[in-house]
């Protein structure tokens, strides 16, 4: 572990992450801890990691060994006054190892820079060599080294010599600004510097009631939190909620103007197209509708036309059969000029090549008669 830094504004989650996180898995460990943070209960914090062990054997139907009261930690409590008099940590140089701090123990210092602030002048030789030589401090038995870890508001405020040593550092952020009010934020920094460039993790968490009942993160009582300015919610802002609707109708009409571009409704056309085979270009011509039905009759083959006259001020159209006989209709019943004249006769289409057989009768030029 070295020695981290746990950072944030009260009620952030400060002691929560130290006293869930290092100091629970150091007791689990059978270390030694010694620490200033008010509050914590050692018989209770015992007691919570034998019942977590238990449900986690039963969760899994593990049939390990359980955890005996006697393999785990202990907890030493101090006050901040005592850590800032000699002999609090161990000197391998003096020889001094009647102190408070025993090689392979955890130190936990909350509120750190009441101790090493940077008001608080410049630090003792005997913590200064600790800091640097922490890891030189290790246990006999289990061979493990000293860990140190640190509580602050705000890094910056430790004093520098301390502030170079910190190998990583976290930061809590209260989800208040979402409505979280059990929520928080954890930042991961690789050294003191808590910037982008030297983040290496993020993570959100909820806080547990099991673990506020290992220590007492309010000094004198229980404390409470109470939100002074609503406004800190940005989830209560309306107009976040307005904008917020607004973009989802927007995306959904984008959505289905999208769909309707690339996917147009052609039922009834492809349905046409696919009952007629495509004609030609050359071969289609656009004819009036009366015309149209007439060209759905039959064709003759009895009746062509053969010409017209003009008689008495009335005009006829003349029509031959294949046997020279001859026969007047009106012009009525007819449409267009010359060799592209067409008409209905008993149902059938006559046209000037219609009829059985058109050579042999020929062409009467219109005229007129008195």
């Amino acid at each position: 572990m070295a020695i981290n830094c746990y950072t944030g504004l009260q009620g952030s989650g400060k002691s929560y992450e130290v006293v869930g996180g290092p100091i629970v898995e150091a007791i689990r460990a059978g270390r030694r801890v010694v620490t200033n943070i008010d509050g914590v209960n050692e018989e209770k914090i015992r007691a919570f990691i034998v019942n977590r062990s238990s449900s986690r054997r039963s969760f899994w139907k593990r049939k390990a060994e359980p955890i005996e009261l006697g393999d785990l930690g202990s907890i030493t409590l101090v006050t901040n006054e005592r850590i800032r008099q000699p002999m609090f940590f161990p000197d391998e140089e003096k020889g001094h190892w009647d102190t408070v701090v025993q090689p392979g123990d955890l130190v936990a210092v909350d509120e750190a820079w009441r101790i090493w602030g940077t008001s608080q002048g410049k630090l003792s030789d005997e913590h200064m060599q600790f800091f640097r030589m922490h890891r030189h401090y290790v246990h006999s038995t289990t061979g493990v080294a000293c860990d140190v870890v640190l509580m602050t508001q705000d890094i910056s405020g430790l004093h520098k010599d301390l502030r170079y040593v910190i190998e990583l550092s976290f930061k809590m952020i209260k989800l208040k600004a979402i409505g979280l009010r059990s929520g928080y934020r954890v930042e991961m920094y690789d050294t003191y510097k808590q910037t982008k460039l030297h983040r290496t993790g993020q993570f959100n968490r909820f806080y547990r009631s099991e673990i506020f009942e290992l220590y007492k993160s309010y000094s004198g009582a229980a404390g409470k939190e109470v939100t002074v300015d609503k406004r800190q919610n940005v989830l209560a802002n309306k107009t976040l909620w307005a904008v917020a609707l607004l973009l989802l109708i927007s995306t959904s009409i984008a959505i289905r103007s999208l769909w309707a571009f690339f996917h147009p409704k052609q039922k009834t056309a492809d349905a046409q197209l696919a009952a007629a085979p495509p004609e030609p270009a050359s071969k289609q011509v656009t004819l009036p509708s009366r015309v149209k039905a007439q060209v759905d009759q039959i064709v003759s083959n009895q009746w062509r036309i053969v010409g017209g006259f003009q008689s008495n001020g009335s005009q006829w159209v003349v029509l031959s059969d294949s046997g020279g006989r001859l026969r007047l209709e009106s012009p009525s019943v007819f449409q267009n000029d010359g060799i592209a004249r067409i008409g209905s006769v008993d149902g059938e289409r006559v046209t000037t090549w219609s009829g059985a057989n058109s050579a042999s009768t020929g062409s009467i030029l219109g005229g007129s008669a008195k």
